[in-house]
């Protein structure tokens, strides 16, 4: 994520933060939007901060609006962040979205992506169980303790939805107690973001033999 350096704390800033953000005419992710999102999820909506940054380096300072989500959803918790800054183009939004898995899956597991990291990791000597599947071995590192129990719980079923995920929505990382994915988007629309949480909430009720019959439940605060 962006590191974040609060230079202000005025009520002039607190202002802008529930204000509507724009960019050259551009749909951007905006503190209304996020309540609209929260509303359409059954998730409650904690109000938008702003921060000013030099987070780029250049010696320019720049907006920074930070909004989060949370609550249930069918039994499982959700939430979402999303921290924008503004560019000369258009604000840039980082957003992370993360599903408990209750009850956690019965075996240890951990599925990321093939990034530099994991690729680093691999050349280090960390674990890598291999399917069989070559996309999908080819995409993810995944690491657990008992392969068998692995390979079992990627169904070729699993291995389609996570595969077809990542390419629609972003980087997706799986353990036996969480779906995690993150993405950025230049701009972006509030219909993507509801689209990337409703397929991982699809993924974590394949994962815990749930069905979509309970209503969302804010978490309390």
């Amino acid at each position: 994520g962006v590191l974040l350096t609060a230079l202000s704390a005025s009520a002039g800033l607190a202002a802008l933060g529930m204000a509507v953000w724009s960019s050259r005419g551009r749909t951007t992710v905006t503190c209304e939007s996020l309540q609209r999102l929260g509303s359409d999820l059954g998730l409650k909506h904690n109000p938008e901060c702003m921060m000013t940054t030099n987070a780029q380096g250049d010696g320019e300072l720049r907006q920074v609006g930070v909004g989060k989500l949370s609550g249930c959803i069918d039994a499982l918790p959700v939430q979402v962040k999303v921290s924008s800054i503004g560019t000369s183009v258009a604000p840039l939004h980082n957003i992370q979205s993360t599903v408990r898995l209750k009850p956690a899956l019965g075996c240890p597991v951990h599925i990321r992506p093939e990034g530099t990291l994991a690729s680093l990791q691999k050349l280090a000597g960390a674990q890598d169980i291999l399917v069989g599947d070559q996309p999908f071995d080819a995409r993810f590192l995944i690491q657990g303790e008992d392969e068998a129990a692995v390979k079992a719980l990627l169904t070729p079923e699993l291995r389609d939805r996570l595969l077809a995920f990542s390419d629609e929505h972003g980087e997706l990382t799986l353990t036996s107690t969480q779906l995690h994915f993150t993405t950025q988007t230049l701009g972006g629309n509030i219909d993507k973001m509801r689209d990337a949480i409703e397929a991982q909430l699809m993924l974590a009720r394949l994962l815990t033999g749930r069905k979509a019959t309970t209503p969302a439940q804010p978490l309390p605060h």
